[in-house]
């Protein structure tokens, strides 16, 4: 279960991602971002998929259809490279936020205090239990 120090940790880690220039200066990428994590920390993973990332996230209409207009599919991939550019930069975090390809559910990944090891596998079992924490 995402406890209460975790979301705190992971809330903290997208307030310092939402710092970074690339971020400051795109609004619909730090919308985009903001959504996905904000959703699967409320337990609603399920919900993320492009419509409702374009609806509700960067203010399509409701008539949108992702089928037709790949605007969330291109805003993902420059997200990536974005997440990927700042922790080449900043390499020693914590935690990570990750898209991966194919996904717009991120996935927290806990990189050790110390030891830089990668404890995806503790961050992930707590991710799973999202959905039911309501955070």
């Amino acid at each position: 279960m995402q406890n209460e120090q975790e979301c705190k940790i992971i809330i903290n880690a997208l307030d310092a991602i939402l710092q970074y220039p690339k971020f400051q200066i795109s609004p619909k990428s730090s919308s985009f971002l903001e959504y996905v994590v904000h959703q699967t920390l409320d337990g609603n993973a399920e919900r993320i998929k492009a419509y409702t990332i374009a609806v509700d996230a960067l203010g399509k209409p409701p008539d949108y259809d992702p089928s037709n207009n790949p605007s969330v599919r291109v805003l993902a991939l420059r997200v990536r490279r974005t997440l990927d550019e700042y922790y080449d930069k900043y390499q020693h975090q914590q935690l990570t936020i990750k898209l991966e390809a194919g996904s717009y559910v991120p996935q927290f990944v806990n990189r050790g205090e110390c030891d830089g090891r990668d404890n995806t596998t503790d961050m992930m079992a707590s991710q799973q239990a999202i959905a039911g924490s309501g955070r």
